[in-house]
């Protein structure tokens, strides 16, 4: 078994466990980042499920929910469409 091939096969298997090793704390550290992104994503679907109850629930007693302000809201009070409340707008003008 100690032949002149002896070293070099050991030297052999030292590099590639040496580069498995590497090769596994690599995973090992994707994991982790993938597991916090996981957990991030579990607590914006906790968040966006109980808001998205608390609007049903709101349109359920007929309450008015309040938008939020974007491109389609007006940026006061986001009660409305931006086109409705021009349309009231020239309404009272007239």
């Amino acid at each position: 078994m100690e032949g002149p091939d002896f070293l070099h096969k050991n030297a052999a298997l030292a590099d590639e466990v040496r580069r498995t090793l590497a090769d596994i704390d690599e995973i090992e550290s994707h994991l982790k980042k993938a597991g916090a992104a996981i957990e991030k994503a579990q607590t914006l679907a906790v968040n966006y499920r109980a808001r998205l109850a608390g609007l049903c629930g709101g349109a359920a007693v007929g309450r008015k929910m309040p938008g939020r302000p974007d491109a389609r809201t007006s940026g006061a009070n986001g009660n409305g469409t931006l086109e409705l409340q021009q349309a009231t707008l020239q309404e009272e003008r007239t």
